[in-house]
């Protein structure tokens, strides 16, 4: 749910943007090899994403936006929701996936508080991240 004034970025046309200046490929590791057409390079992963779009003077929050969030929910066997504050750190998704595994229970929960990213390196796998029991 993108709660946004007039004048602010549409976040899915700036992903977009961004993708096609940037050259997403080269975030992937060297040895993936993606199966997309053309046309998905242009902007990949676009169909993966639902947005719901509010003009900021309708809008009434971050809780009220969550809560939205699950109004776009089809049959998916995961979602996500993140915040604009959020950033994402090297192998997250791969990362999240364990994380969700090792609850040994597939209707398990996972949520965090968000730290800066800048922790990073206390918040490795290894030390049981920022809290020392992941993340």
């Amino acid at each position: 749910v993108q709660q946004n004034e007039e004048s602010d970025l549409d976040c899915l046309n700036h992903y977009c943007e961004l993708m096609r200046l940037d050259g997403y490929r080269k975030h992937l590791p060297k040895d993936f090899e993606p199966k997309f057409t053309e046309e998905d390079y242009i902007c990949p992963y676009k169909d993966n994403i639902r947005m719901k779009r509010v003009p900021a003077a309708l809008a009434r929050g971050p809780t009220w936006a969550r809560a939205q969030g699950f109004d776009m929910l089809h049959d998916e066997e995961f979602c996500m929701q993140t915040d604009a504050h959020m950033d994402f750190l090297p192998a997250w998704d791969v990362n999240m996936l364990k994380m969700w595994a090792g609850a040994n229970n597939e209707y398990a929960v996972l949520s965090t508080y968000v730290y800066p990213t800048d922790m990073y390196e206390i918040s490795k796998e290894e030390n049981g991240g920022v809290n020392g029991v992941f993340e």
